[in-house]
């Protein structure tokens, strides 16, 4: 669709799986977007991008994270007269005709993120994942990942756009809250899925309790824990008015003992709580 730009943010990508996604995307939008945030590999990733005739690519001089990208990728959305912004991760597995499937969804104005559902592959099989899908078409959500959501560009300039602070985490989640608390919905629709892991993912219990222990990178952990506080204190979440979100976050700490690395995870994020009240 032409009204469509698609922007993917890499950082040290493998360029096999950066091609597979371009070369499945570049028929399906009017532009590709490439951010890269200083890879080790930059060179490979602009000669993939000068291939095809409608992919851009930015180098940064240095990690931006993701929501300074993400707000670049939408004035340059505004810029060509597109008015949606598909945000896409580089490794995620796509399906042939996503834009197509999403795009039925797009006519509604007060639908302000329509994204598909995502299968994380080290937590489920297909099987498994098919089981449990909706029986509706679509689902109005209260969040959803950033990777393969489709978002209008009207509705990210209008809200303020992402927020630069977080950096990374929880940069999906801060925005889709705040497209809610405008009056705005997400919608997934349940019959177009993505294959996507979120860090190396694995299911462990903790006194009957199932968690999930992501392994992120020590570095990662520290934004988790960092972010969360901050978005907690942005919007005036206590324990009082959402404990759900409280005991999210607990677990997660717990989840951390699980893990490869875990001092330094557990530093991180003792380190990222306190920071937290900084921001």
């Amino acid at each position: 669709m032409e009204n469509v730009l698609a922007a993917i943010i890499t950082y040290n990508p493998d360029i096999a799986l950066l091609k597979r996604t371009v070369g499945l995307m570049r028929g399906q939008v009017g532009y590709i977007a490439i951010y890269d945030n200083h890879s080790k590999n930059a060179e490979e990733i602009a000669a993939a991008a000068k291939e095809y005739e409608n992919v851009i690519f930015v180098g940064n001089p240095e990690n931006l994270g993701l929501p300074v990208n993400y707000n670049r990728a939408a004035a340059l959305a505004k810029e060509k007269n597109c008015d949606w912004l598909m945000i896409l991760d580089q490794d995620s597995v796509l399906p042939d005709d996503i834009v197509e499937r999403l795009s039925a969804y797009f006519g509604d104005k007060r639908n302000a993120i329509v994204c598909p559902r995502f299968r994380d592959v080290n937590l489920y099989s297909e099987a498994e994942f098919e089981a449990l899908k909706p029986k509706e078409p679509y689902t109005k959500l209260e969040k959803c990942i950033s990777s393969a959501s489709v978002n209008r560009v009207s509705t990210i300039l209008e809200l303020g756009g992402f927020d630069e602070k977080l950096f990374i985490d929880q940069v999906d989640y801060d925005y889709c809250k705040n497209v809610r608390d405008h009056g705005y919905r997400i919608i997934q629709v349940n019959d177009c899925v993505i294959d996507h892991s979120i860090g190396k993912s694995k299911f462990v219990r903790f006194l009957g309790m199932k968690l999930v222990a992501y392994n992120h990178s020590p570095v990662r952990k520290y934004y988790f824990f960092r972010n969360r506080v901050y978005y907690a204190r942005k919007y005036h979440i206590t324990p009082l008015n959402n404990i759900r979100f409280f005991t999210s976050l607990v677990k997660h700490f717990i989840a951390l003992f699980y893990e490869e690395d875990r001092s330094v995870k557990i530093k991180n994020a003792w380190k990222g709580i306190r920071d937290g009240f900084k921001l």
